[in-house]
C-alpha cells in the first residue's frame, strides 16, 4: 500500500476509534484489503456509501485516497455505521455517549465474532467471517452477519442490508 492509502486508512481508523475501542492494525488491514462484493442488487447502494468515503478524506484532508477499485469492507462498514450514526441521534434509548460511529462499527464487528474470539490477532482471522458475511452463510435470523434479529420470520440472508440494519437498530433500540 502506498503512502497515500497508508494515510486513507489511518483516517478510516480514527473514525472508528473515536468510541475509545481501537480497530487493531491487522483487523484494520485485512478490512481494507477485502473487496466489498455485493450479492443484491440493493446492495450495490452500500458500496457507492463506501466509495463516498473517499470523496469525504479528500474534502478534509485535500489529498487524495490514493486506491482505486471497489468498496472495501472497511469503507462499506464505517459508511453503514455513519447511517446507523445518522438514525439514532435522538433516539431516548441510545444516549450521546453511546451513539458514535465508532460504537455502531464495533457492534457491528462483535455480532460477526464474539469480542473473546478477537482478543487475540494470531487466534481470530477475520478472512473466514468476512465470507461468511459477504456469501450470506449466516444462520437466517441474521446471526454470524452484522444483524442478527430477535423476532422476525424472514430469512435475513434475503434482506439488503439496508433493510438488515433498519430491522435491527428496531429490535434493540
Amino acid at each position: 500500500m502506498n503512502e497515500l492509502g497508508m494515510s486513507y486508512l489511518d483516517w478510516l481508523r480514527w473514525i472508528v476509534g473515536r468510541s475509545g475501542t481501537v480497530l487493531s492494525d491487522g483487523e484494520a488491514v485485512e478490512l481494507f484489503e477485502k473487496p466489498f462484493v455485493p450479492i443484491l442488487e440493493m446492495d450495490k447502494n452500500r458500496a457507492i456509501d463506501g466509495l463516498v468515503l473517499r470523496d469525504i478524506y479528500k474534502a478534509e484532508t485535500g489529498k487524495d485516497a490514493g486506491i482505486n477499485g471497489r468498496c472495501t469492507m472497511l469503507e462499506m462498514m464505517i459508511a453503514l455505521a455513519r447511517h446507523m450514526f445518522d438514525i439514532m441521534d435522538g433516539w431516548g434509548t441510545v444516549g450521546e455517549a453511546d451513539n458514535t460511529i465508532g460504537r455502531w462499527f464495533h457492534e457491528m464487528l462483535d455480532n460477526v465474532a464474539k469480542p473473546r474470539e478477537r482478543s487475540s490477532w494470531d487466534s481470530y482471522r477475520w478472512d473466514d467471517a468476512l465470507e461468511r458475511v459477504l456469501n450470506r452463510e449466516y444462520k437466517p435470523n441474521g446471526e454470524g452477519g452484522f444483524f442478527p434479529r430477535t423476532d422476525d420470520s424472514t430469512d435475513q440472508r434475503k434482506v439488503e442490508i439496508w433493510d438488515q440494519m433498519n430491522g435491527y437498530l428496531v429490535d434493540w433500540y
